[in-house]
């Protein structure tokens, strides 16, 4: 239903006057809270326990700030059905406050896609250094800002005047709002795509096996499931700004909440490495031997010295990235070849590229 009721609309309507929403609103409120809150905790540890203390980098920030903002659009929809929201048009009793709330969820919805966006491309330059691959980063992250000041702009002014859209009692029109969302949402899945690819070229050219590099890959694409959420939302785009919008846009608000979930999680599944590393691969770990583990901080390290002669000595160490029971004692998940060479009594260690200290020692064949 659009423009103006029917009698055949009113007919409709008064049969499934028992029509509501509200209590699928505070399910699907009350979930997608308490998971965007796992998310934050999650986060927050992960950071903790890769950096020793709660130390945020300027992505943690704008996460935080984007989780605040989807907290609002959160509430807001649950209030939303107090107010009447979830029910047909003509048994909403408030239609004022009705489309306040309304035009604050999709002006929200707006900068929390923005901030989650901001905070992907802000962990992007914290990995990789290149320079180049920086002002692709701003040109994305100014784009975004700018569909979403343009979206926000076209939410506010849908109608002229402002109070048209809830006092149809006076001279005014209405944009075809659900149009224009449709586009500002193709606009938002193209960027997701676009932001989801651009550390893909940078990551195959890592010096790494192709099986981290597809670990990596699928860790950055994992924003996938929000792209998903967002096509499913242009299907529902359409029925919001219709007469009958308090009841026929509700699943797309559904839809809204879940994505933005989504979004959250998606740009947070990058930094949950520590987690993975404590809890999955350190039990997955066997101990046995050349490797020590305790109870207590159930860390796993090994370490070889090789020297041969009095002329080269070569160590290989590793472990977990965490800090031993032992004081003093730091144990690293990173393999690492250091050579020395025995030069007038002094042991001194030879970069890769010394080209003074060969693989394999003259005339013998063995390894120094």
């Amino acid at each position: 239903m659009s423009g103006v009721l029917t009698q055949e609309d009113i007919d409709y309507i008064l049969a499934h006057k028992d029509d509501s929403y509200k209590p699928n609103i505070i399910i699907c409120t009350s979930i997608c809270g308490f998971f965007s809150i796992l998310i934050v905790l999650l986060r927050l540890y992960s950071r903790y326990i890769a950096r020793g203390r709660l130390r945020l980098d300027l992505s943690d920030v704008l996460f935080l700030i984007a989780w605040v903002v989807f907290v609002m659009s959160d509430v807001s929809f649950a209030v939303f059905s107090a107010y009447g929201g979830g029910r047909h048009f003509l048994f909403v009793e408030n239609l004022y406050a009705l489309q306040i709330i309304s035009l604050e969820m999709e002006v929200v919805y707006f900068f929390t896609i923005t901030f989650i966006k901001c905070s992907i491309l802000a962990l992007y330059k914290s990995i990789f250094p290149q320079h180049r691959f920086h002002y692709l980063l701003r040109a994305a992250a100014l784009f975004v800002c700018a569909w979403a000041i343009a979206g926000s702009f076209v939410t506010i002014f849908q109608c002229t005047p402002v109070s048209f859209l809830w006092n149809r009692n006076q001279t005014g029109f209405c944009i075809n709002y659900g149009a224009s969302l449709l586009v500002f949402g193709v606009f938002n899945i193209i960027t997701d795509f676009v932001i989801l690819a651009m550390p893909i070229p940078l990551v195959r050219q890592l010096n790494i096996p192709n099986s981290k590099k597809r670990i990596l890959i699928i860790l950055f694409a994992a924003g996938c499931s929000a792209c998903i959420a967002s096509i499913v939302r242009l299907v529902f785009t359409l029925s919001i700004g219709e007469i009958d919008g308090p009841y026929t846009a509700v699943p797309a608000g559904f839809v809204s909440i879940a994505e933005l979930t989504m979004g959250l999680l998606a740009s947070s599944i990058p930094t949950y490495g520590p987690l993975y590393d404590k809890f999955i691969r350190k039990s997955a770990v066997p101990s046995g031997k050349g490797s020590s583990a305790t109870n207590e901080s159930n860390t796993i390290g090994n370490s070889y010295n090789y020297t041969k002669g009095s002329q080269y000595s070569g160590q290989i160490s590793a472990g977990q990235s965490t800090i031993g029971p032992n004081a003093g004692i730091r144990v690293t998940d990173q393999f690492e070849l250091v050579r020395h060479v025995n030069r007038n009594g002094d042991w001194i260690r030879v970069e890769d590229e010394d080209e003074e200290l060969q693989l394999f020692t003259p005339g013998t064949g063995s390894i120094p």
